[in-house]
């Protein structure tokens, strides 16, 4: 598309301010049952979303394969926009003067074969049944994506960012007499090399096996070690009340927090859309604004709620740079960038040795229905271990873990060095707690 003929002529026409964000993605993904090849997918979607403001109306429409005329998109957002009677600001973004520089994608995907790497995953499902005679792999895959984001205005606005990364996953299904167990381990890489198979393979095997034998332990409060995967988990799912949308719609019980005591001293969280160890990074958000990072809570200290372009209108303050579409069609919402705790300094097993005799949470079910926003309130039918003696323990399963955020991260005693985001873009680290309440036998 020729955005500057389309600018001029929008102008010509009467349109005031016209927008084009445009995304192309490339995804492909190998997978595979019982070593056989089942799936073999490869897909490249070019869309864009075109907004324009006419009349003080802002009127849109979104394109796949760019296939409308120059003259077809104007006269579309005209009529859009004219049929729109509800005053409502609009935001078209002038850009800013500085932004960040990002690594450049080195992506190296591209550079390996499809038989290559249906090898991998073939070779992933051999080694994990390798590991232990009650073990089988029924599935596995290999998934890549690749993406390009472009956002130009008629304001003088033009960035655009590259990305992409790929990962392996494997499943495991152990059966030991009339005991079943299954589970799953994943690694997502920004190089082809850095694939580690062997470590894959056995993360997912002992962490499906060492579930064998597992069953509740006795109702009570216990300190814990929370897995890293669990702080994630609750922190993703509590991610909205750090929102100025949230706080619009007295959803968030971060009201009237700010420059408060929240959590406990030891809790920092940070929103940096620059981090390195996240999936992916940004330069601006959906918006166009040049992305920053931001200190969320300090030291305990609740600084700020998340803002896009309109929330900062309506509270009378700044950006923050976090107006993320949920797709490329939606409008923007508020959403954190890469979003976590920083880390400490503690090991795993150190962890363990402080906590002495407790309890470690290693996985939790039913967030959707299990936790409640408004108030921080959680109850999650999870999985563990018991510590004994600074060491793991027996397996537990059938148990119930029940909290409150809020409380939570007010009793953290230490918190470990193995940030971790895995796929998405929340990321936490281990957490040594003094109490949390497990509901067993």
């Amino acid at each position: 598309m020729d955005t500057k003929l389309l600018f001029e002529k929008a102008k010509e026409a009467g349109i005031s301010e016209i927008e084009v964000y445009r995304q192309k993605n490339t995804h492909s993904e190998i997978g595979i049952f019982n070593h056989q090849v089942e799936t073999l997918n490869s897909s490249t979607i070019d869309v864009c979303h075109i907004r324009g403001a006419y009349n003080g109306h802002l009127g849109s429409l979104y394109l796949e394969n760019n296939n409308l005329s120059i003259d077809e998109i104007i006269s579309t957002i005209k009529e859009n926009a004219s049929l729109i009677n509800i005053n409502e600001p609009y935001f078209i973004y002038p850009g800013d003067e500085v932004y960040p520089e990002l690594k450049e994608f080195e992506g190296d995907f591209s550079q390996h074969s499809l038989a290559e790497k249906t090898e991998l995953v073939l070779a992933l499902a051999k080694r994990i049944e390798e590991l232990n005679e009650f073990v089988k792999c029924p599935e596995a895959s290999y998934s890549e994506s690749s993406f390009e984001y472009v956002i130009e205005d008629s304001n003088g606005l033009n960035v655009s960012k590259k990305g992409g990364y790929a990962f392996l996953v494997g499943e495991v299904l152990a059966k030991k007499d009339e005991e079943v167990k299954s589970g799953y381990d994943l690694q997502l890489v920004k190089k082809y090399a850095e694939f580690d198979v062997e470590k894959l393979a056995n993360d997912a095997v002992n962490d499906t096996v060492g579930k064998f034998g597992a069953e509740p332990i006795k109702s009570g409060i216990y300190k814990t070690v929370v897995k890293n995967s669990v702080i994630r988990s609750l922190l993703s799912a509590f991610s909205s009340v750090f929102s100025a949308e949230a706080l619009i719609r007295k959803m968030s019980f971060l009201e009237g927090k700010e420059g408060t005591q929240i959590f406990g001293k030891n809790i920092t969280i940070v929103d940096d859309p620059l981090c390195e160890l996240a999936p992916s990074q940004d330069s601006f958000d959906d918006e166009g604004v040049a992305a920053r990072c931001k200190t969320v809570v300090e030291e305990g200290v609740f600084k700020t709620f998340l803002h896009n372009l309109k929330t900062a209108k309506m509270l009378n303050t700044t950006t923050t740079g976090n107006g993320y579409k949920a797709g490329v069609s939606s409008g923007v919402g508020v959403r954190p960038s890469n979003f976590y705790i920083k880390p400490g300094e503690a090991s795993l097993d150190e962890l363990f040795n402080e906590c002495g005799n407790g309890f470690y949470l290693t996985e939790v079910q039913g967030l959707h229905a299990g936790i409640n926003v408004i108030n921080g309130d959680f109850s999650l039918q999870a999985q563990g271990y018991e510590i004994v003696d600074g060491k793991l323990g027996k397996p537990v399963n059938l148990i119930v873990a029940s909290g409150n955020i809020k409380k939570l991260l007010n009793e953290v005693i230490s918190i470990g060095n193995d940030l971790n985001f895995k796929t998405g873009s929340v990321g936490a680290p281990s957490l040594l707690v003094s109490e949390l309440s497990i509901s067993g036998k």
